[in-house]
């Protein structure tokens, strides 16, 4: 159904309509109203900038990049434009573009708490704690009541490693407080239930919380696939195949424990031969013989998730069709699936020579790979340091 039919063709009217629908989150509404203001006034700059920060909401990034682009180009002191812009980048990973437009957002708008919520975010993207407790600081003194810099705190705390991080009870602490301040936040209530999926690993509770942030954005992707996340960790089915990954997980687990603490780095190197091989045979065994299955699977049994997070046609899908065959029909083609992979792989194995050919070749690049991404990993934080200090003696 339609919603370009209003009460009035009014301006005034019009103007009133978007202030409300901006106010109550109504994102669709927002866009509707905003390009109707458009069409009568296409040089309307705030209108411009409230419609680019709409369509970032939607995650139609390139169309918002012309109309925060337009507003800048008709009003070129919009602070807020340029705080929507770095926004913009943000949601498309170009942290270093957003820098500069935050920091020329500030210029314009010391005061503003909503341009030191970006910069704070932007700190936490980069692991800067010191930097993201200073916006927040920002938020608080220029609005003390403001939730933003409760939401930075929160963030900064949970979402920085190392000596900053704190305690899994306080990170969910810190985010039951937001809750209490805004209980149909469904950000918050995809953090709480991130934080039981990932800290507790307990699938019940991260359901609940991930079905209320469905509930309170059912368009919101993130929520979307957190909850699917959840329900796949809880199919019994999908537990024994990842299984297999188990040794790699843990290698990995270690690796970062080692990574955090500096000194076991040096244990490593002496046993580095027995955990690469072990980890090596896990991944190939795991990657040739269950991954293809598990997928196969995940995507036959795609249709009755969505039934369960209570939105059918939740994601687009190239395969939407396979979704609409009834279940005997799609489990059927599983266990088809299921016979000619495995018999290809039987036909492999019988033959000595491209049974060798492949596991060589298999575990010669799964070392590798863990080479090459042990050694960028130390050019990384090296370069990472490297910037950091660029971008304090920037911001400063």
């Amino acid at each position: 159904m339609s919603h370009t039919s209003y009460n009035s063709d009014d301006t005034d009217d019009l103007q009133q309509q978007l202030f409300y629908f901006i106010g109550s989150d109504q994102t669709e509404r927002t866009v509707e109203t905003a390009r109707l203001l458009l069409q009568k006034d296409p040089e309307a700059a705030w209108v411009h900038q409230v419609l680019g920060s709409a369509l970032i909401d939607k995650k139609e990034f390139d169309t918002a990049q012309i109309h925060l682009e337009k507003t800048i180009a008709l009003d070129p002191d919009n602070a807020d434009a340029y705080a929507h812009r770095a926004r913009l980048e943000l949601n498309r990973n170009r942290a270093g573009i957003a820098e500069d437009y935050i920091a020329k957002a500030i210029q314009l708008d010391p005061t503003e708490p909503w341009n030191w919520y970006i910069a704070g975010l932007l700190a936490i993207h980069f692991d800067d704690y010191n930097r993201a407790m200073l916006c927040a600081t920002k938020i608080r003194e220029f609005d003390p009541e403001n939730i933003w810099a409760d939401k930075i705190t929160a963030s900064a705390r949970s979402d920085i490693d190392g000596k900053n991080k704190v305690s899994k009870e306080q990170q969910l602490n810190d985010q039951f407080t937001l809750l209490e301040k805004n209980p149909h936040s469904d950000e918050t209530l995809n953090n709480i239930a991130l934080i039981y999926a990932n800290e507790y690993a307990d699938w019940e509770k991260a359901e609940k919380y991930a079905r209320e942030a469905v509930a309170a954005d059912p368009q919101d992707r993130s929520n979307q696939k957190l909850l699917l996340k959840v329900l796949r960790k809880r199919d019994f089915a999908l537990k024994i195949m990842w299984m297999p990954f188990l040794p790699v997980k843990w290698i990995i687990q270690l690796n970062q424990w080692a990574w955090e603490k500096k000194w076991p780095l040096i244990l490593t190197i002496p046993t580095a031969k027995i955990w690469l091989s072990v980890g090596a045979c896990s991944f190939c065994i795991f990657g040739v013989f269950f991954w293809p299955l598990a997928k196969a699977y995940e995507l036959i049994t795609l249709a009755d998730i969505h039934k369960k997070m209570g939105k059918l046609s939740i994601y687009s899908s190239p395969l939407a069709r396979l979704h609409k065959l009834p279940f005997k029909v799609r489990f059927s083609i599983f266990v088809i699936i299921m016979i000619v992979f495995w018999g290809t792989i039987a036909v492999v194995l019988s033959d000595k020579y491209a049974r060798d050919l492949a596991l060589s070749a298999l575990i010669i690049g799964t070392i590798l790979i863990v080479k090459i991404v042990v050694i960028g990993s130390w050019v990384y934080y090296f370069y990472d340091k490297h910037k950091q200090s660029k971008r304090a003696k920037k911001l400063n």
